[in-house]
């Protein structure tokens, strides 16, 4: 998870996890527990519509309803540039509550076309 530091000026990496110890559940979990927003990136493995697993790198804009309105528009002007110095992001989400977050829902959107 990457959050925007106290004086508005740098995204920094809040939290990382290695592939081999990396639960779905516990991402989902931990960014939705925020209160703040705050930015992912992540490989995501799911299985195809034709039963083929794949994976995909996910850009997720954490902005929960429960965040301050200052606070969503520091992290929605940033968000385009800090897209940008990414490099392989192959879909981007907005997520506002857990229901966005929801695997059912990302595999979905890595299956469309």
């Amino acid at each position: 998870m990457f959050t925007i530091d106290a004086d508005s000026k740098v995204v920094i990496a809040d939290s990382l996890a290695s592939d081999q110890k990396f639960e779905y559940s516990a991402f989902q979990q931990k960014i939705a527990s925020s209160k703040e927003p705050a930015y992912a990136v992540l490989d995501f493995n799911y299985t195809t519509e034709d039963q083929r697993s794949s994976s995909k790198i996910l850009f997720i804009h954490w902005s929960p309803d429960t965040a301050s309105v200052k606070s969503k528009m520091k992290y929605a002007a940033a968000k385009d540039q800090f897209k940008a110095k990414l490099n392989g992001i192959a879909k981007a989400v907005q997520a506002n509550d857990q229901k966005a977050l929801d695997h059912k829902e990302l595999v979905a959107l890595c299956n469309a076309k």
